[in-house]
């Protein structure tokens, strides 16, 4: 049989050539078809004479086209059957050839040539899942690391320290606080009160809508960790609710020195630290006349 198929090879091409643009609108010329065909052709050949591996050629096509973006692995099956019906055409008109037993043997090529388009494709497929699968997990951690580092702006934002003059910092604390602000409020205000060797620190609380036991305690421990450090703690800004809060929770804030208003505290602080805060009445009286 591969040696009639040999013999007989310029038969079986035309007749793949025919099928190929009357069955399958291929646009190409007969002689470009069957060049491309006739490798594909031979190596059929040799595997029915057991010479090479017929499933490992197929397999390395598949994989080829792929690759190249040239064809699919459809294409390549749909090539293979079409030249199984090349060889039966070519068949055809041979009393010599038998046909059912032939037929067998080169259906099982055929078959062979499925399953291993079938195992190409899947290796294939699998690759791009990997690919995709790689690509979405680094885009995750890309948009992690965006968000990561957006919220690490917005809590060092959310607890900035403020230098004012020398051996002051002030620390203005707005909005709700959790566990975590809290542990970054500790972590902030220890490092400035580092940084500035400040004997004196501002907690400015007027923008915390609401002082649970929670927040009380969270600054408890931030006022405790500033005096460790050899820090005066000034809470300021509590309001008349606040107050009552943590009077009722029975929080004991009699050791720490609280204040109305920022501003009241600022003064404070310039006194602990030598600071001695004057009104000069000359420029006061001439600012009255300006302004009378």
């Amino acid at each position: 049989m591969d040696r009639w198929i040999e013999e007989h090879i310029d038969v079986v091409l035309d007749h793949y050539a025919t099928l190929r643009r009357t069955e399958h609108a291929d646009p190409r010329p007969p002689e470009l078809i069957k060049k491309l065909m006739e490798p594909t052709v031979r190596q059929l050949v040799s595997s029915l004479r057991g010479e090479s591996q017929w499933g490992g050629f197929i397999e390395e096509l598949v994989t080829r086209v792929l690759a190249a973006k040239q064809a699919t692995a459809a294409s390549v099956s749909e090539a293979a059957r079409v030249m199984y019906q090349a060889v039966q055409l070519a068949w055809r008109d041979a009393p010599e050839v038998p046909h059912e037993q032939w037929k067998l043997a080169v259906c099982e090529q055929m078959l062979l040539a499925s399953e291993h388009v079938a195992f190409s494709l899947d290796m294939h497929l699998g690759a791009r899942i990997r690919e995709r699968n790689d690509a979405l997990a680094a885009q995750e951690r890309l948009q992690q690391e965006v968000i990561d580092a957006q919220q690490a702006a917005i809590r060092e934002l959310s607890t900035p320290i403020i230098p004012l003059l020398d051996r002051i910092i002030v620390m203005p604390i707005v909005g709700s606080v959790d566990t975590r602000r809290a542990r970054d409020i500790l972590r902030a205000l220890l490092a400035g009160i580092r940084e500035h060797r400040a004997q004196v620190v501002i907690l400015d609380v007027t923008g915390v809508a609401v002082i649970d036991t929670s927040v009380a305690n969270h600054l408890t421990k931030a006022i405790g960790a500033a005096r460790l450090k050899g820090a005066r703690p000034i809470v300021t800004g509590l309001s008349d609710a606040a107050a009552e809060t943590i009077v009722e929770m029975g929080i004991d804030w009699s050791g720490i020195e609280t204040l109305s208003d920022l501003q009241t505290g600022l003064g404070l602080a310039l006194s602990l630290v030598g600071f001695e805060l004057r009104r000069r009445e000359g420029v006061a009286e001439a600012r009255d006349a300006r302004l009378s």
